[in-house]
């Protein structure tokens, strides 16, 4: 007698296996992100931490799914490779967006903070800021006509195949300034090839402009990052390569995201226009070569 065998496929073994419901997996994201509001230690494969004041993130095992900023509710990264990960990070997003962690005044955190000797709540200390991210910089020529400017370039993200990149230039004066600044970022090695250059600039003088570049409605994505920063004197560009994955509202966060965190590095104060690393009116004035310091009729700058 020929008994039935007992090895199944793999594809047998992957239908038959055991399958996480919506229900459970929003319950595993939901218990994370709770055990990080009250303060408590990560626990299990699905991990949430605040990293400084404002900023979330969330990783499944070792990789990192999710940075949520909190202050202004919108993801600043998302990555998934497998169905698995875009589940959790899907669910992850709308938990959020229903308003996990908008109050964290809870008793867990109270609890975790801990009392002090007379009977009264420690203030905990306050976790340390997020790290500014990495950047270069460059001067660049704007021809006779005006002062030279600095080029900061930022750190590049990729979300589905699409690699976003930022460019920023200051200081910028007047509108004439800004469109020269803009024909050396458009051309700057750093964005050859990209499939959009979104840009936009807000001149010293109040003057500002914006460009799609193909990409509807980037430009005014763009000009609300800096709009929010209250960032003048300076023109940005994030170039977009598109990954052959389309990732709908998500570009607009990046291409805000890229902008603002370059800014942040370069260390823009908001409210304060870019009036320069460059700032040549502090120079001194200059003399013919070969004249003395005493035989000039203006002082030399020490």
């Amino acid at each position: 007698v020929r008994r039935p065998s007992t090895v199944c496929s793999a594809q047998q073994a992957l239908e038959h296996r055991p399958r996480v419901s919506a229900t459970m997996r929003q319950k595993q994201v939901d218990e994370a992100l709770e055990r990080c509001f009250d303060g408590r230690k990560p626990s299990g494969k699905l991990k949430a931490t605040l990293i400084g004041i404002d900023v979330l993130e969330f990783h499944h095992y070792h990789h990192l799914l999710l940075r949520y900023d909190l202050a202004r509710r919108a993801a600043t990264f998302t990555w998934h490779e497998k169905p698995t990960d875009k589940r959790i990070l899907t669910a992850a997003l709308e938990a959020l967006a229903a308003g996990a962690g908008r109050d964290r005044s809870r008793p867990g955190a109270a609890a975790a903070a801990g009392s002090d000797d007379r009977g009264g709540t420690k203030r905990p200390r306050p976790p340390p800021s997020l790290p500014a991210e990495s950047f270069s910089e460059e001067r660049r020529s704007l021809g006779p006509r005006f002062d030279p400017i600095s080029v900061a370039r930022g750190e590049a993200i990729v979300d589905r195949g699409s690699r976003f990149l930022a460019l920023l230039a200051y200081p910028v004066s007047t509108a004439a300034q800004a469109e020269a600044a803009l024909t050396v970022l458009r051309a700057h090695a750093e964005v050859a090839g990209a499939t959009h250059r979104i840009t936009c600039y807000r001149a010293a003088d109040g003057t500002e402009a914006m460009d799609d570049d193909g990409e509807n409605r980037a430009g005014s994505s763009l000009r609300a990052a800096l709009r929010r920063a209250q960032a003048s004197g300076c023109v940005a560009l994030v170039a977009r390569w598109y990954g052959g994955v389309m990732i709908g509202k998500a570009r607009f966060a990046h291409i805000q995201s890229r902008a603002q965190e370059l800014l942040r590095s370069v260390g823009h104060t908001p409210g304060q226009p870019f009036a320069g690393q460059l700032a040549w009116s502090r120079a001194g004035a200059g003399r013919t070569l070969g004249e003395s310091a005493a035989a000039s009729s203006v002082p030399v700058a020490a």
